[in-house]
């Protein structure tokens, strides 16, 4: 009998299901792998040998251990759990990705003439594929098995939007198109909780835009209590308003409870291997990026270069002169390098509060330092940070203490803590060449949703017990009519 294991009995059951609903069955008498590779080839409609069967970061025994137990071949979110896609027009999905390519050398995101580039923004090349989580979920989030193309049978959904792409193609009057789709889709399913139920990735690139705050405009008029799903949320609640971030974050927090983080993905070639935890290292602590953005830098650069010994190595290296140089739209190739010769590689707020630092740091097995007070990272309510990362506070950076504090941890916490990174790794790794694995940032997505999903169903019976009342609450009186519907009339009573 033919022995599959259960990664692959899992993509076995996904195709047959897939191919005998669309009418494509396949019986004959290939063996288990050639089976597996046309089943995977029609899911994904990619050329059979564009997914990498042989992932380093699924075959990895100590990925099992992953702190949310997600086992190898067993999908996150519950198995009653479902969720919807909307299947907009193959225009803004497809369609955009033509418009990149026809519109990349005008772009806004190539705009240097002295280093323009041949490759777009979906090459790991470019500083821009950081963003493009919402290109993954676009593409690939509809063939994970919670999916459900019944929305009826939906706990929540998704409105795929692939912003900065968008940004990039010179396309951004797609967005509301895409809004007014949803609007019009049979059903209304948007109203039926007034979009408690909806989420749409959003990043703050192109939030000055004209369109752009067109489209916010629609969106909060059409989808008052839609969800997040970002990089982080300081970005959304007043980036353009508030210099001091503090001042948007706590007065704000219930509007982003139900929202959901995501890590920056970081597809470079030279971080698909696993790095060995028992693997020597010549730099103890390292952080790139330019160090003239967002204040903190220059004081790590500085603690750097004043703290850099032969007992413990430390290295900043600067990206760029400042926040316009466009030396900020290349990658170095040989940056992640620089992370697999690390051991503490240090996260801090530039022009943004978040960065890909923290994945690429991940991936590359070195302990991520995390020197950002007010920042939310991906996953913090299934990940217990404190096993595989170091958190300093801002203030100890400033007093000049980041060196010592990291000299002062203990060689057996680093070598748990770099063992402890292989556990929860993949949980980084986006799927690039096809639909998601178990236990992948898009699957573990899936388990986020979950998470909401079974908070809203505490709700939905009451939500729905009077659809008439209005969830704005510019439609209430300011102070409530002093009428009590259930006094009781004592003289009718008698």
């Amino acid at each position: 009998m033919l022995k599959m294991s259960a990664r692959t009995l899992i993509y076995v059951i996904v195709g047959v299901c897939v191919l005998l609903l669309t009418g494509n069955v396949i019986v004959n008498s290939m063996g288990e792998e050639a089976l597996v590779t046309v089943l995977r080839a029609h899911v994904t409609k990619e050329i059979p040998n564009a997914y990498n069967d042989t992932s380093d970061e699924m075959t990895a025994p100590e990925i099992k251990e992953s702190n949310i137990n997600i086992e190898e071949g067993v999908w996150g979110g519950k198995e009653d759990f479902k969720f919807h896609v909307y299947d907009i027009p193959d225009k803004y999905i497809t369609g955009a990705f033509s418009r990149l390519e026809e519109n990349w050398h005008k772009s806004v995101c190539n705009r240097d003439s002295k280093r323009k580039t041949n490759y777009t923004m979906l090459d790991w090349r470019h500083a821009h594929s950081l963003f493009t989580v919402d290109v993954f979920m676009a593409k690939y989030l509809r063939f994970h098995p919670r999916h459900t193309k019944d929305p009826e049978k939906a706990d929540v959904f998704i409105i795929p939007t692939m912003t900065h792409l968008l940004n990039c193609a010179g396309k951004m009057d797609w967005l509301p198109k895409i809004l007014r789709w949803v609007e019009s889709h049979p059903g209304n399913y948007y109203k039926k909780y007034h979009s408690h139920d909806h989420f749409i990735f959003w990043w703050r690139w192109g939030m000055n835009y004209k369109g752009t705050q067109g489209f916010f405009a629609h969106l909060s008029r059409s989808f008052p209590n839609i969800n997040y799903i970002s990089y982080e949320f300081l970005e959304l609640m007043g980036r353009n308003k508030y210099q001091d971030f503090s001042l948007s974050l706590k007065p704000n927090f219930h509007k982003s409870m139900m929202g959901i983080v995501m890590p920056y993905p970081d597809f470079s070639p030279n971080l698909k291997e696993i790095v060995p935890p028992t693997q020597v290292r010549d730099i103890s602590a390292f952080m790139t990026g330019t160090s003239t953005i967002g204040g903190i830098r220059r004081w790590i650069k500085k603690s750097f270069d004043a703290n850099n010994s032969t007992d413990f190595r430390t290295l900043y290296l600067d990206f760029a002169s400042d926040v316009v140089d466009t030396k900020r739209l290349g990658v170095p190739v040989s940056y992640p390098e620089w992370f697999k010769k690390s051991v503490f590689c240090v996260h801090a707020a530039g022009d943004g509060l978040s960065g890909r630092r923290p994945t690429t740091a991940i991936l590359a097995g070195c302990i991520p330092v995390m020197v950002c007070d007010l920042c939310l990272y991906p996953y913090e309510n299934l990940l217990d940070y404190s096993e595989f990362a170091i958190f300093v506070n801002e203030r100890d950076v400033l007093d000049g203490r980041l060196v010592e504090i990291l000299r002062s941890i203990p060689q057996e916490t680093i070598t748990s803590m770099r063992a402890n990174l292989l556990k929860i790794r993949h949980h980084f790794v986006y799927p690039t060449d096809g639909p998601p694995t178990p236990g992948d940032a898009l699957d573990t997505l899936v388990e986020q949703l979950s998470h909401r999903a079974d908070i809203l169903r505490s709700y939905k019976r009451w939500f729905l017990l009077h659809p008439e009342l209005s969830t704005d609450q510019r439609d209430y009186p300011r102070d409530p009519p002093l009428v009590n519907k259930y006094k009781i009339d004592e003289a009718n009573a008698r």
